[in-house]
């Protein structure tokens, strides 16, 4: 599954569909699309989606990262995984087709 960004129209969509994301959410969904296999830790997302520094003690990272793994439909099924790292941040991997199919049995 390959996802299409148009930065300028700020749009994502895979195939034929289009995902309709607010502006943080697909802020969210290009930095994640822009740095897979990489952790990413909750102070750099929101500093660069944010623009804020320093800790983060509110839930609203992890709202917006559990929306944009639905809409997109970031799950193992799929191809693709966005994990939470605990104590550190997030990661979207591609996951390995053979994990797919041990994880369907």
């Amino acid at each position: 599954m390959i996802f299409r960004v148009d930065c300028v129209g700020r749009a994502i969509s895979r195939k034929d569909a289009r995902f309709d994301l607010s502006g943080k959410d697909f802020d969210l969904a290009v930095l994640f699309l822009r740095n897979i296999e990489r952790l990413l830790p909750r102070s750099y997302i929101h500093e660069s989606v944010w623009g804020t520094i320093g800790a983060v003690t509110s839930r609203t990272l992890d709202t917006h990262v559990s929306r944009i793994r639905n809409k997109l439909g970031l799950l193992p099924k799929n191809g693709w995984q966005l994990k939470s790292v605990y104590g550190h941040g997030y990661r979207l991997e591609q996951v390995r087709r053979d994990a797919r199919h041990e994880e369907a049995a």
